[in-house]
């Protein structure tokens, strides 16, 4: 009988190099080809485990629906780690195998490893990183030496056009190129771009897109009455939105009371009485506390300028890791409790009298919302690959197909996990320098010798059962006879 069906592994390198454009075709063209020389031997009732890489966990699947998944591969945003697949795969020293299309030798190696390399070494410059220093815009470019050229596009708000610049180089292998486009309009640009011209064989790294942030808003609650130094202070501090609340609420960057609740909510708290106890404690002039990374600018300034501050409330229970920022004569002052942001900032008198005309004052709060809610300050950003450029976080180009954006190079957005053109991609593996190569004919052997042999069948029951009217045949007559 025929032998018996198989399962087969195929690993097919879908990484960045494999958006590579040859004489003909994409190398991908070439990692799809050679898995579809395996399916050609296969039968109905064998089964496939294909494996993208990178890519998601495989599933078995009928030769057909195999090949259906191969012509559906894509180039993805990441360069291909084919070791952590391997090497499970090649674990087993027997069984059929495990044939891998890929453009480079890998580090596994086994005698069931049957490879499929793709062809020669090819021309690729790609941009790591793009950012905005003042009124200059850096890129830096690594790959196949030679000169490069990069053009520059930013968008300035109230222009009509874009300010446009170019810069050249020279890439030297295995070194990291820098080059600068000055203008001093740049410090004022809101979106920049940066794509490489001339010849190159992967686009998927030829292009860089930077966004400003743009400025957050940190809300701030006050829970019941303020002092108006206080609110001054807090509005003082740039992209705030202050609201005044009867309790606190989900959704607020700051909250302002009073008292220490018995229950700390959710979103950080600072607590500034609005009144000193009966018998309040000695105060006195303000000086900087042991130092603090989120405060040392009001902890300067309090040491050049100190204020004075004549009584305080008792120390908080409930806080035992709350750090004294400020001390007034020899008692903390002002406490702050967690790590590494603060959650619960505690002031030992209210946020009246001099004390609150001194620079140190709206500092405090200025540095506590930028512990809290850090704040972008409109720095240009690169996008990682795969991500979507938008200012407004939606697709751009929803059908992948490429468009013109209206401040920069053409930008082509694609679906399932596949590459993105028009953001800093990952830096993609030098070149390989192996030769072209499809699976040897002893793979195709080796998978055929693989099969299990047919299954082997007990004869002894169906000779007995044939034997059955013989010996009735011999029986009957003696029976007869016997009878007669």
């Amino acid at each position: 009988g025929p032998r018996g069906s198989l399962v087969v592994e195929l690993v097919c390198d879908r990484g960045l190099s494999s958006g590579a454009s040859g004489p003909n075709q994409l190398r991908l063209a070439e990692h799809r080809a050679a898995p579809t020389r395996v399916l050609d031997q296969l039968r109905d009732d064998d089964r496939v485990r294909l494996h993208w890489v990178p890519g998601p966990a495989p599933r078995l699947l009928t030769p057909d629906a195999a090949r259906a998944d191969l012509a559906a591969i894509r180039p993805a945003a990441a360069e291909a780690d084919l070791e952590p697949t391997l090497s499970p795969l090649l674990a087993r020293s027997s069984g059929p195998p495990v044939f891998c299309a890929t453009d480079r030798q890998p580090q596994a190696a086994a005698a069931r490893l049957a490879l499929a390399l793709a062809g020669a070494p090819y021309l690729n410059r790609g941009i790591l990183a793009l950012r905005r220093e003042g009124t200059r815009l850096h890129v830096a470019l690594a790959g196949s030496p030679g000169p490069v050229e990069v053009s520059f596009a930013a968008r300035i708000p109230a222009r009509a056009e874009l300010l446009k610049g170019q810069a050249q180089g020279t890439l030297v292998a295995g070194e990291v190129l820098l080059l600068s486009w000055s203008d001093p309009a740049l410090g004022a640009a809101i979106e920049a771009s940066a794509r490489l011209t001339g010849r190159d064989a992967l686009s998927l790294d030829d292009a860089a897109f930077a966004v400003a942030n743009p400025d957050r808003v940190r809300r701030v609650g006050v829970i019941g009455p303020a002092s108006t130094p206080l609110l001054k202070a807090l509005q003082a501090a740039p992209g705030v939105v202050l609201e005044r609340l009867k309790a606190p609420r989900p959704g607020f960057d700051l909250l302002v009371a009073s008292e220490l609740p018995k229950v700390l909510p959710s979103a950080p708290l600072a607590v500034v009485p609005t009144a000193l106890p009966s018998l309040a404690l000695a105060g006195g002039s303000l000086r900087a506390g042991p130092p603090h990374l989120a405060f040392l600018h009001t902890q300067a300034r309090a040491a050049r300028d100190p204020g004075f501050v004549p009584a305080l409330s008792a120390l908080p229970a409930g806080l035992p890791d709350a750090r004294p920022v400020l001390l007034a004569g020899a008692e903390p002052f002002v406490l702050v409790s967690g790590s590494p942001r603060p959650r619960v900032l505690v002031v030992r008198a209210p946020a009246e009298g001099p004390w609150t005309q001194r620079e140190a004052f709206p500092l405090l709060w200025a540095e506590l919302l930028d512990a809290v809610a850090p704040r972008a300050e409109g720095s240009l950003r690169a996008f990682p690959a795969g991500s979507v450029l938008s200012r407004r976080g939606s697709v751009v180009v929803p059908s992948g197909l490429p468009r013109r954006v209206p401040w920069g190079a053409p930008q082509r957005v694609l679906r399932g996990g596949e590459a993105v053109l028009g953001t800093v991609a990952q830096r993609a593996k030098p070149p390989s320098l192996t030769v072209a190569r499809d699976f040897e004919p002893a793979a195709f052997q080796a998978l055929e010798a693989a099969r299990p042999p047919p299954p082997r069948r007990d004869l002894a029951p169906w000779l007995a059962l044939g034997a059955l009217p013989l010996l009735l045949l011999i029986a009957w007559p003696a029976r007869r006879s016997r009878d007669a």
